[in-house]
């Protein structure tokens, strides 16, 4: 019977675990509107393409189901949000002064 039963458990936790892997990949995109600065594109497959998992940010950083916080640039020029260190820190990647990276007018 407790064979029976972990096979069970183990069955339904692999089944929620890839039905997570599939619902959120990389071609996910978030857009943020900013009327002031321009609208905001956060781009999985760029990333996933720059050879980084969705575990980088996920679910550390970033919460993986709504309501998503707003990262605003006080965040940013903190060094916390995209800007931590090894992501957009000018070194790994664009720094966050760059805006015409991030924000399309």
């Amino acid at each position: 019977m407790k064979k029976v039963f972990a096979l069970f458990v183990a069955g339904t936790l692999t089944f929620y675990l890839a039905s997570i892997a599939l619902a959120v990949g990389p071609a996910k995109k978030f857009v943020y509107e900013n009327k002031a600065a321009g609208r905001v594109v956060l781009d999985g497959k760029s990333h996933a393409d720059a050879g980084l998992k969705c575990a980088a940010c996920h679910p550390g950083l970033y919460k993986t189901k709504p309501p998503f916080p707003k990262i605003t640039m006080a965040e940013l020029n903190a060094g916390k949000s995209c800007a931590t260190a090894n992501c957009h820190d000018g070194k790994k990647s664009f720094g966050v002064k760059d805006c015409s990276k991030c924000h399309a007018r």
